[in-house]
């Protein structure tokens, strides 16, 4: 289509929306009428649907703002967004933010990084640590040092191998961060995280 026409269709477009009130999308997605006919030119120029990549941008902006430690973005926020941050996106997040806006955006983004950094490491100590006490010579290290014996209860049934610093705090698998404990003992101890 010509570059003008396609204009003209967008530009009439947006007007039935904004002016006609047909779809409230200013309010829902501080969409103005300039970047609906934008997403509208993208749309019949590029076939591209870039509504949902600047409703993403918007609603990060949003969520950052909230500036809850319970708000993460997923995985994929985060790359999409570090797109976004360099202006590697169809809309510039520079045009929807202000400086503040942007920090919180960044900010949000490193912690979300650092916890999902902390999750695998968790997860991989913690496998470490299962196959590091599946292994039947280490569990029979452990039991000839620490007796068959639970430490607490002085229970001889039911004994299983305990991390005195858990795993998930940054327990280690030597034989010094280890003790003999019933289940139930065990079980009543958990995990304190």
């Amino acid at each position: 289509m010509e570059s003008n026409l396609v204009k003209n269709i967008a530009e009439k477009i947006a007007n039935l929306v904004y002016k006609q009130g047909c779809v409230n999308i200013t309010g829902n997605y501080n969409l103005s009428q300039k970047n609906f006919e934008t997403a509208i030119i993208a749309l019949l120029e590029n076939n591209l649907n870039v509504l949902s990549e600047h409703m993403k941008i918007t609603h990060s902006i949003w969520e950052a703002k909230e500036d809850s430690y319970n708000t993460l973005y997923s995985e994929e926020d985060i790359i999409f967004l570090e797109k976004a941050l360099e202006t590697k996106t169809f809309w510039n997040i520079y045009s929807f933010a202000n400086s503040a806006e942007i920090e919180n955006v960044k900010s949000l983004i490193n912690r979300s990084k650092n916890f999902y950094d902390d999750l695998r490491s968790y997860n991989f100590r913690k496998k470490q640590a299962k196959s590091f006490l599946a292994n039947k010579k280490n569990r029979e290290i452990i039991f000839e040092k620490y007796g068959k014996i639970c430490k607490i209860c002085n229970e001889s049934q039911n004994l299983s191998i305990d991390h005195i610093i858990p795993v998930a705090k940054g327990g280690t698998d030597t034989l010094d961060n280890f003790q003999i404990l019933c289940v139930r003992c065990n079980s009543k101890k958990g995990c304190k995280c």
